[in-house]
């Protein structure tokens, strides 16, 4: 997270942990609120907006977000191919 805010731009940055971890309260989230105080620009620990999938939809979908020039976007071939179903080996007579 902080070598993410060292690349972002801005004043002050708002910031969310998501996931199972963050289950164990102040063992994980004292540490991380120390290193949050030690950092040279101004940090905000706030609860997530949402799930980690729907950020991954807003990736996804949102080409105008400010994180669009570390996203790498690949396209599907337009038809998928579909794999030929395997062929059963030749009786033993």
């Amino acid at each position: 997270m902080l070598a993410a805010a060292r690349r972002i731009g801005g004043e002050a940055l708002s910031v969310t942990i998501t996931g199972g971890l963050t289950g164990l309260g102040e063992p994980l989230l004292g540490p991380l609120r120390s290193a949050l105080a030690g950092f040279p620009r101004s940090l905000r620990l706030r609860s997530p907006l949402g799930q980690p999938l729907d950020g991954a939809r807003l990736l996804a979908l949102d080409a105008r977000a400010p994180h669009e020039p570390h996203v790498v976007r690949v396209r599907a071939a337009s038809s998928p191919t579909v794999p030929n179903p395997p062929v059963p080996p030749p009786a033993v007579a």
